[in-house]
């Protein structure tokens, strides 16, 4: 059953096959106490850019790999507020050093907020072998009977993959994420 979801869900998301794509590129580094905030932007497709925060603690190194956490923003706060940043002003810090040696890939962990708990879910479940743990940082609910118990009111519905409700539900994708450790916080 959980490769049926997996497979459905990947049919339902439609994603483009990309062939190669750049590596992410290092913009910028500003050193902070305990550690480094880096910007970094992935070239995902052709015309895209996507732009993410790198927290890099003292101490980590290509010797000393980190365990890693991708953090996903929801629909009414920025990268920048997830991280617990101050608002990127466009003004550019001095340039550090690349991020890749330091992420232990055996330690490699999603967590969305909101909104962003969707892409967490889905990569936790598209990536089993690279995702080790998701948290879950919203409510969980079946969408189907919240949008009956509303009346249809379509409020939340920006969380739903069109066509799913056919097939799978959130807590059926949730838990097809089994044994892959999931906390859900709210």
């Amino acid at each position: 059953w959980q490769a049926t979801i997996r497979s459905k869900m990947t049919e339902l998301l439609a994603l483009p096959e990309v062939g190669e794509t750049p590596a992410p590129k290092h913009i910028w580094t500003e050193a902070r106490e305990g550690y480094s905030l880096q910007r970094w932007e992935a070239y995902p497709e052709p015309y895209c850019v996507a732009p993410f925060l790198l927290l890099v603690p003292e101490g980590v190194s290509a010797q000393s790999p980190a365990p890693t956490v991708m953090c996903f923003p929801g629909s009414g706060h920025s990268k920048e507020a997830l991280a617990g940043e101050p608002e990127l002003d466009g003004k550019k810090p001095k340039k550090g050093t690349e991020w890749k040696p330091y992420v232990d890939t055996k330690r490699f962990a999603v967590c969305g907020h909101s909104l962003g708990s969707d892409p967490a879910d889905a990569l936790g479940m598209l990536y089993p072998d690279r995702v080790h743990a998701v948290i879950h940082n919203d409510f969980c609910c079946n969408w189907r009977e919240r949008s009956i118990a509303l009346g249809a009111y379509a409020d939340g519905l920006h969380h739903v993959v069109p066509g799913m409700f056919a097939w799978y539900d959130a807590p059926d994708l949730q838990a097809a994420l089994a044994p892959c450790p999931l906390l859900f916080t709210e």
